[in-house]
């Protein structure tokens, strides 16, 4: 009992630190896109209908994947930032954690009601993190083991995308382009990370999300 104890203690601190972080990131994004959202405003005048809001899912290996939330600042820019905070543990002494943070900037080439063509340019980070604890008795003292494997992931990218609306609410989004990624060297990998030797990766990548307006 004190084993599965001290395994669920660990968890929680570990989870807590990395929704710590995230919070901090969070907050930092939630303000850089309130300045952009009033300067816009100031500048476009308050009767404009923007901004616009979206929320989804979304795979993206510029930036991140996971829950996708859209923010269309005005006919020419929009914002776009995703978050997958994520663990498993197939047992009291495994743990699997993932989490996932990133942005996108996009600027609008060429739109009509239903198509949308835009550039973007966008960056993320990713931690992953896999513990496996270990429990052995020498000399009648339980020693208690724990190895720990991180791989930290940073994502940085560029490129065009086309967007479809199928109707006024759900939109579907797809975009390529060039990528560069850097990553620790680590025993374990997962499809996040285009090279888990450790040096980093320039090659093409790909995105795709689908949103609900509201």
């Amino acid at each position: 009992m004190s084993k599965i104890l001290f395994s669920h203690l660990i968890l929680i601190k570990k989870i807590e630190n990395i929704l710590l972080n995230l919070k901090v990131i969070s907050i930092i994004t939630i303000l850089t896109v309130s300045t952009l959202f009033l300067n816009t405003n100031a500048l476009y005048g308050q009767k404009m209908s923007y901004p616009k809001h979206q929320i989804g899912l979304g795979y993206s290996s510029f930036s991140a994947s996971g829950l996708t939330y859209y923010l269309e600042i005005n006919k020419y820019s929009a914002l776009q930032v995703s978050l997958l905070p994520y663990y498993t543990s197939t047992s009291n002494n495994n743990l699997s954690i993932i989490a996932l943070f990133g942005g996108e900037y996009h600027f609008n080439i060429f739109r009509t009601k239903e198509y949308r063509i835009f550039a973007f340019a966008a960056s993320g980070a990713g931690h992953l993190e896999r513990s496996e604890t270990t429990f052995k008795i020498i000399n009648d003292v339980e020693i208690r083991e724990t190895r720990v494997d991180l791989n930290r992931i940073i994502n940085f990218g560029t490129g065009a995308g086309l967007e479809y609306k199928i109707n006024r609410q759900f939109i579907v989004s797809a975009g390529i382009g060039l990528m560069y990624q850097l990553s620790d060297k680590a025993n374990f990998s997962e499809f996040w990370d285009r090279n888990p030797s450790g040096e980093s990766f320039l090659g093409i990548g790909g995105s795709i999300s689908f949103r609900y307006a509201f």
